[in-house]
């Protein structure tokens, strides 16, 4: 039986839009997934959920000067999502 592990890295946003973000990515015996998923948190209330979200695309979500700009251009409407709250 292989045993999946979770990671999850978490970053408050400095956006104007956004509260905050959260990236899970599984681990399966030590190696490393290339995608995970994306759940980003809105000022309005509304938490969603972004899969197979690579692991590049969340490095230069949390270095972008203005994580909602990156969010608008790179992130909504390009991956598969649902609103969870």
């Amino acid at each position: 039986m292989t045993r999946h592990l979770l990671t999850t890295v978490s970053v408050v946003c400095e956006s104007d839009m956004m509260l905050s973000a959260s990236y899970v990515t599984p681990v399966t015996l030590g190696t490393f997934q290339a995608v995970g998923m994306l759940q980003i948190t809105f000022k309005h209330g509304a938490t969603w959920c972004y899969s197979d979200v690579t692991h590049s695309v969340w490095n230069e979500f949390c270095e972008a000067e203005s994580q909602g700009k990156y969010y608008l251009q790179n992130i909504r409407g390009k991956y598969a999502s649902v609103r969870i709250a």
